[in-house]
C-alpha cells in the first residue's frame, strides 16, 4: 500500500522535482517484514505517511502562493484522499492482520479475556450505574458522566472473538470437534450475558455468533441436532423451572418477569393484564398510526403516559404510531438496505475474518431488528 500511495504522489509532481521526492522516499521508508517485526512495521508505516503529508503540505503551500509550477493540480486531490486511505489501510492490516492467522492464539485469548471484562463491568465497584425504573447493567465513567451498556460492545467483541476462531478453518470444519470446540467457546460469552441478568442480550450474542459459525463451514446436520438439542434444553428448563422454585422457595433458573415476557409473547390474549399492558399499549399506538401516521406532536399514547419507555424499548411503536404504515415501512426498508449493504461488504472482503464478522454483525441486526419489532 505504501507503494502504491507513493506511485500517486510521484505522479502529482512534475519530472523536474520526481528526484527529491523519490531521494526522500528512501531516504526514510526501509523495507520491514511485519510478521517478524510488528513495531518495526508501525514505525515504517508512520514513516511513510509523514512523508506523504511533507509532500501533500508542499503542494499545498504552493497552491496557497499561488506557485503552481512542477505541480500537477489535477492528481493533487487525489493525492490528498489517497493519504487517508493509506491510513486506513494500514490500520486494516497492522491491527486485524493478527487475527486471521491460525496460530494467533494469544489474540483469541485476549479477546475472550475483555469480552468477560466488559460483560462484568457493570459488577466493578465505581463503574456500575442504576438508573430510573431500576434499570442495571449500565456503567457511568468517573470524570466524565458517560453512561452506557457494556453489553452492547460485549456483542461486537463476541463477533469479532467466534469470528477469528473460525476463520482458521478456511471456509470448512471437518471435524465435529472442531464444530463443537467453536459453540463451546460461544456459550462463555452466552452464559456471562445471562448471568447478569440479560436473556435479551445474551440471545443477541448467541445468534450472532452462531451465524459466524454456520458461516465458518459446519454442516447442515451437526446445524439442526444442535437447534433440537437447544430446544430440548429449554423445554427441559422450563419444565423444571417451577420445580426447583417451589422446592427453594425463589426463583433459580428463570426470572419471574422472564417468564412472564414468554407467556405474553406466547399467547397475549390470555395472559394477565398487567403483564401483557406494555404489548397491549404498543399494538394500540401502531395500529392508531394508520397509514400516514398521526403527525410530530400528535402521539397520544406517548404524549398521555401510556406507552412506557417511548424513546427506548418501544421506540418503533412511537415512530409507527407517529408516522404510520409508511413511515414504518420506509424504516424497515433502511434497515433492509442496511443489511444487504453489509452483505455486499462481505463478499468484497478478502480477509476471511473480515467476512465472518461482517456476517456476524448482519445476524446481530437482523435478530435485534425482529426482537425489538416483532
Amino acid at each position: 500500500e505504501g507503494v502504491e500511495c507513493f506511485a500517486v504522489f510521484f505522479g502529482i509532481v512534475r519530472h523536474d522535482e520526481q528526484d527529491k521526492v523519490a531521494d526522500a522516499f528512501h531516504a526514510h521508508v526501509v523495507r520491514v517484514d511485519i510478521h517478524a517485526d510488528p513495531l518495526g512495521g508501525v514505525r515504517a508505516a508512520a514513516d511513510l505517511r509523514f512523508q506523504l503529508v511533507d509532500v501533500g503540505t508542499v503542494l499545498d503551500t504552493h497552491e496557497a502562493n499561488g506557485k503552481r509550477d512542477g505541480v500537477d493540480e489535477r492528481l493533487a486531490r487525489d493525492g490528498f484522499f489517497k493519504i487517508e486511505v493509506f491510513d486506513a489501510e494500514v490500520v486494516r492490516r497492522l491491527v486485524f492482520r493478527n487475527l486471521d492467522r491460525a496460530d494467533a492464539v494469544f489474540e483469541k485469548i485476549a479477546l475472550l479475556v475483555i469480552d468477560i471484562i466488559v460483560i462484568f463491568s457493570p459488577k466493578i465497584p465505581g463503574l456500575s450505574y442504576t438508573g430510573g425504573l431500576g434499570m442495571t447493567g449500565w456503567i457511568k465513567i468517573p470524570g466524565i458522566g458517560l453512561t452506557f451498556q457494556p453489553v452492547e460492545l460485549a456483542k461486537l467483541i463476541t463477533i469479532f472473538f467466534i469470528a477469528t476462531l473460525g476463520s482458521q478453518y478456511n471456509g470448512r470444519i471437518d471435524t465435529v470437534r472442531d464444530y463443537v470446540k467453536l459453540c463451546g467457546m460461544l456459550s462463555v460469552p452466552f452464559l456471562a450475558v445471562v448471568a447478569m441478568g440479560d436473556l435479551g442480550s445474551g440471545l443477541v450474542v448467541l445468534v450472532s455468533g452462531a451465524v459466524v459459525i454456520c458461516m465458518s463451514g459446519a454442516r447442515r446436520e451437526w446445524v439442526l441436532s444442535t437447534l433440537a438439542l437447544l430446544v430440548g434444553l429449554v423445554a427441559l428448563v422450563l419444565a423444571l423451572d417451577s420445580v426447583f422454585d417451589s422446592l427453594l422457595g425463589h426463583d433459580v433458573l428463570i426470572k419471574q418477569y422472564q417468564m412472564n415476557r414468554l407467556t405474553v409473547f406466547i399467547d397475549p390474549d390470555n395472559a394477565d393484564s398487567d403483564d401483557a399492558y406494555n404489548l397491549q399499549q404498543s399494538l394500540i399506538a401502531v395500529g392508531s398510526g394508520g397509514f400516514f401516521g398521526k403527525g410530530l406532536g400528535h402521539a397520544t399514547q406517548s404524549a398521555g403516559g401510556f406507552l412506557p419507555e417511548f424513546h427506548t424499548d418501544f421506540v418503533f411503536a412511537f415512530l409507527s404510531e407517529t408516522f404510520g404504515f409508511c413511515g414504518s415501512f420506509f424504516l424497515l426498508c433502511l434497515y433492509v438496505l442496511l443489511i444487504f449493504s453489509t452483505i455486499r461488504v462481505a463478499f468484497k472482503c478478502e480477509s476471511l475474518f473480515l467476512r465472518l464478522s461482517c456476517v456476524g454483525i448482519v445476524g446481530m441486526w437482523a435478530f435485534q431488528t425482529f426482537e425489538n419489532i416483532g
